[in-house]
């Protein structure tokens, strides 16, 4: 099937394959609308929904088919930095994807950290690395809107676009200051783990993308790049 978010309404919407190629406004065969909004994009953990809100408590919440929040999930990272909730919010947050059934992996868009855990929420496997960033944040009030920036000279782009592909999961590894001149989101490294956060690959990209999707079979990457427009970049690989 074919699942699409909607995060500005909270409803997953599901498509058979052959409907949503076929048919010029296809019809979906569910739709599930989530009890809360979510800050990022959703995944599936058997049969539950996953996904970030933007609250200090947990980084992660659970959501049954339904649509109705269960429990927090998983924990922010510790580290000898001392943040505010909205700091901590902003710092850590990250982008997931499961191998549907009992692993999540939570990537790090601005430390180099990424984090898996089991069904349960406990933590398995934390990997840090190559670089150990670490995010520096400074909460801010203007009037009645309280938030938070970066530090200047601590802004990093770390992880996004995770795939879970089969035994493994592959994510994008950007490592740009935010700051550099020239700065751009694409990236051309690629790290895959096994669901026990053991190291299985480095691959580089001759061009960089921002977002990719994995054809395991053909053995085929696919990535989005914007430069410079916006087109799809083939990749093999071994």
């Amino acid at each position: 099937s074919v699942v699409i978010f909607d995060m500005a309404t909270s409803i997953l919407s599901k498509y058979s394959i052959a409907e949503f190629i076929s048919n010029r406004e296809p019809i979906a065969s569910e739709r599930i609308k989530l009890a809360e909004q979510l800050f990022s994009g959703v995944s599936f953990l058997g049969k539950n929904i996953i996904g970030s809100m933007y609250r200090p408590e947990y980084p992660l919440y659970i959501f049954n088919s339904n649509g109705e929040k269960i429990k927090g999930f998983g924990a922010y990272p510790i580290s000898d930095i001392t943040y505010t909730d909205i700091e901590i919010i902003d710092a850590y947050r990250s982008v997931i994807t499961t191998n549907l059934t009992d692993r999540v992996a939570v990537c790090h868009y601005f430390t180099d950290l990424i984090d898996i855990y089991n069904k349960e929420g406990a933590l398995e496997k934390r990997i840090h690395g190559p670089e150990h960033i670490f995010p520096h944040f400074k909460e801010y009030v203007d009037g009645n809107i309280v938030s938070s920036k970066a530090v200047k000279g601590t802004y990093r782009d770390a992880f996004y676009s995770p795939v879970s592909v089969g035994e493994d999961f592959f994510v994008l590894y950007n490592g740009k200051s935010v700051e550099e001149k020239g700065y751009n989101l694409l990236a051309k490294e690629i790290f895959v783990f096994g669901w026990d956060g053991k190291p299985r690959q480095r691959i580089l990209l001759d061009k960089g993308v921002f977002r990719i999707a994995v054809d395991q079979s053909n053995k085929k990457i696919y990535g989005i790049s914007d430069d410079p427009e916006y087109h799809i970049v083939e990749f093999s690989y071994k």
